[in-house]
């Protein structure tokens, strides 16, 4: 599995069982304008390191931590965010989907930044991908 192809997996998987009902969401590298006052969500892929996790069969587990920046307008209190949190949460938690394993996410409170109160959600994943014999 590619680079690309895991973050093709990964952002399929967010489009698929998110509600843009709850909050609108944006990709990496594509214009967005978020809407008055309405929730938005920044969903980023950031890749790791890849090592070689087994000599034979030759194969390498690739890390990475997926992104979700939360941003609700400020002064509304934290509920509205950290529900979104949650939402977040449960689509990646311990999930396991296209050579994709997800582990635990976190939250962090971030506060208000250039006018939105933000809270990130965290998850670190890996894949193993297995090198065809020569």
């Amino acid at each position: 599995m590619s680079f690309a192809d895991a973050l093709t997996a990964i952002e399929s998987r967010f489009y698929t069982l998110w509600s843009t009902s709850n909050a609108d969401v944006t990709y990496g590298n594509v214009a967005f304008e978020p809407k008055d006052n309405r929730p938005w969500i920044r969903l980023t892929v950031q890749h790791g390191d890849t090592n070689r996790a087994a000599v034979w069969p030759e194969y390498y587990r690739s890390t990475g931590v997926i992104f979700a920046q939360i941003f609700i307008p400020p002064n509304k209190g934290s509920k509205l965010a950290l529900t979104l949190a949650d939402q977040v949460s449960a689509i990646w938690r311990g999930q396991q989907f296209s050579g994709i394993s997800c582990l635990s996410p976190s939250v962090n409170d971030v506060g208000v930044r250039e006018g939105w109160y933000q809270v990130n959600v965290t998850c670190p994943y890996y894949r193993d991908e297995l090198l065809p014999a020569i």
